[in-house]
């Protein structure tokens, strides 16, 4: 990575998006706090957001974005094959106990005592030195999306959306999912009105699963975002 400004990609009659890199994390951290408070890992601090997020940025096998508008950080999105969770877990946990230490009231807290089972499953699972299985074979999971407040209304998650998944093809992958809390109603508009379809298996009591499969792009070559 470098330290000087990226070049940025024009979509056509769309905002600037590229690649996200380790400069954007504090914006990016914003944002989602603002988006996401009151989830767990809002709950468990700054310092936790920067870990978590930043293995996106950082990591070879995931890919994060983010969208200007006026030249300022407006919303971001990244994800990464299905079966990254237990590598992800296992690199934020010292921060995670950290954060818990640091705040022991959450121990108490409904949004992090329903995770711990789930998050002790992963921890326990087996570790895979690859980087999950091959493009093309498996399902690319996007993790996190969010628009700032002063942004939103201006179509940006869409864009986000649609560049999410011509990273996704272009990195050799030909199915999207994502997991959504049913009550988050205009997030699930959002994911309809963009083609994915809800799975009827559930990944939790208060979770929906939805999936969009990637057709092959045929004729013009695809969007590609500046490497960063």
């Amino acid at each position: 990575m470098t330290d000087g400004r990226p070049g940025i990609t024009e979509i056509p009659g769309g905002p600037a998006i590229r690649r996200a890199a380790l400069r954007d994390l504090e914006a990016i951290v914003a944002i989602h706090r603002e988006g996401f408070a009151g989830y767990r890992s809002s709950l468990l601090g700054v310092t936790f957001l920067n870990t978590i997020i930043g293995w996106f940025i950082t990591s070879p096998e995931a890919a994060a974005l983010v969208v200007f508008h006026d030249d300022r950080p407006a919303g971001f999105v990244y994800g990464a094959p299905t079966g990254y969770a237990g590598r992800l877990n296992r690199f934020v946990l010292p921060t995670a106990a950290l954060s818990l230490l640091r705040r022991p009231w959450l121990l108490f807290h409904p949004e992090i005592l329903k995770g711990i089972p789930a998050k002790a499953r992963l921890l326990a699972g087996p570790r895979r030195s690859d980087h999950g299985a091959a493009p093309g074979r498996a399902v690319f999971s996007l993790v996190g999306i969010g628009v700032a407040s002063a942004f939103r209304g201006l179509g940006l998650a869409g864009r986000l959306m649609t560049a999410f998944e011509e990273e996704a093809r272009r990195m050799g992958f030909e199915k999207l999912r994502l997991s959504v809390k049913r009550n988050n109603q205009a997030a699930i508009n959002a994911y309809l009105k963009a083609g994915w379809v809800r799975e009827e298996r559930e990944s939790s009591s208060d979770l929906w699963v939805y999936v969009r499969d990637l057709a092959p792009r045929t004729g013009e070559a695809g969007m590609s975002f500046p490497q960063v």
